[in-house]
């Protein structure tokens, strides 16, 4: 029984691992502004299939899932996937550029730093939604500029995790085998709770 146990928590490490490994190379492959959210959507599809937490699977199937699921997104929401990429990378460049000017610094880090944080929330969510909705258009683009505001429960757990995983990651290096993995299967869970009370029928 112990020895069951002790295997079971041993292959959701490794999931974990592996899913954290996937989703690096998918950003990679994507070319950062490409592969951001295909990674994001097809580690959240892997994570909300419980079946995937079992010792019974291979994590070649893990595997085959995750990519099965990034070359759908990447192929059909590309404008969806695009847009919001684009946006967070010219921002996070900004900040980047004004943090070393200290007129610029006084006036703008901290505006930009909440925009960043905002398009991040944004991403999320619109990740969230592919995994419950498989056709993702320009429809729901309003949906999900104002998601942060709409779920702003959801938004506030998931800045304060990021914040804590941040500096968990620095503090512990070796967390950083598995930090994202366990960061997107958090903001997951959060954001199926929170569209749950709202009684949204896009759900798993």
């Amino acid at each position: 029984m112990v020895w069951n146990r002790l295997m079971e928590w041993l292959h959701i490490a490794v999931l974990f691992i592996l899913l954290n490994i996937l989703w690096v190379f998918g950003c990679i492959i994507g070319l950062g502004i490409f592969g951001l959210i295909p990674s994001t959507v097809a580690t959240m599809d892997v994570i909300k299939d419980r079946m995937y937490f079992k010792t019974d699977y291979s994590y070649f199937e893990i595997m085959k899932h995750f990519f099965k699921c990034f070359s759908r997104v990447f192929k059909h929401h590309k404008l969806v996937s695009f847009v919001p990429s684009v946006l967070l990378i010219v921002f996070m460049l900004e900040w980047f550029l004004i943090r070393g000017v200290a007129i610029l610094r006084a006036g703008f880090i901290i505006p930009i730093t909440l925009i960043i944080f905002y398009l991040i929330i944004m991403i999320l969510n619109s990740s969230y939604l592919m995994t419950v909705e498989k056709n993702i258009d320009l429809s729901y683009a309003k949906f999900i500029v104002l998601s942060p505001l709409v779920f702003l429960k959801s938004s506030l757990v998931i800045v304060i995790s990021l914040i804590t995983f941040f500096i968990l990651s620095i503090s512990y290096p070796l967390l950083n085998l598995f930090s994202v993995a366990l960061f997107i299967f958090t903001v997951h869970r959060v954001l199926k709770m929170d569209y749950a009370k709202k009684g949204w029928g896009v759900l798993e």
